[in-house]
């Protein structure tokens, strides 16, 4: 990926925020989802300006078909499931992000679950800008 791409800058701000000397772990969460819509939007909503990971989770799983994750695997569309899941953990776990009327819901994400996004951030950018994931 290119230094100065979009989400390689999120991904620098989230490992510099939970790796840091002084982490920030919600920062760091934050800016692991930002590149990784920074990366999967242009892909699979290429004509949206408005796009969320969640609408890229959605796309995913609306057409498994026409997308192919290139690993190999006896069930090419089993991938883009798999592909959406791992999107949809780390899109949901960011407790944060959103009011909850749950009175014992957390309001923040731990270091643990920062440091999981942030690598699964490095994973999926990859795959999306270095075209392991394509249109059919």
């Amino acid at each position: 990926m290119s230094a100065g791409d979009k989400a390689a800058r999120h991904l620098r701000s989230a490992w510099s925020a939970v790796y840091g000397r002084h982490p920030d772990a919600g920062k760091g969460y934050g800016e692991a989802i930002k590149a990784m819509e920074a990366s999967t939007i242009p892909v699979v909503l290429p004509k949206t300006n408005a796009g969320t990971l969640g609408k890229v989770i959605n796309a995913l799983r609306d057409k498994p078909a026409k997308w192919a994750v290139g690993l190999k695997h006896p069930e090419p569309e089993r991938q883009v499931v798999i592909l959406a899941d791992m999107l949809d953990l780390v899109w949901k776990g960011q407790t944060g992000r959103h009011g909850d009327p749950d009175p014992t819901a957390p309001i923040s994400v731990s270091q643990e679950q920062a440091e999981a996004a942030v690598h699964l951030a490095v994973t999926v950018v990859q795959w999306f800008t270095t075209g392991v994931v394509t249109i059919r």
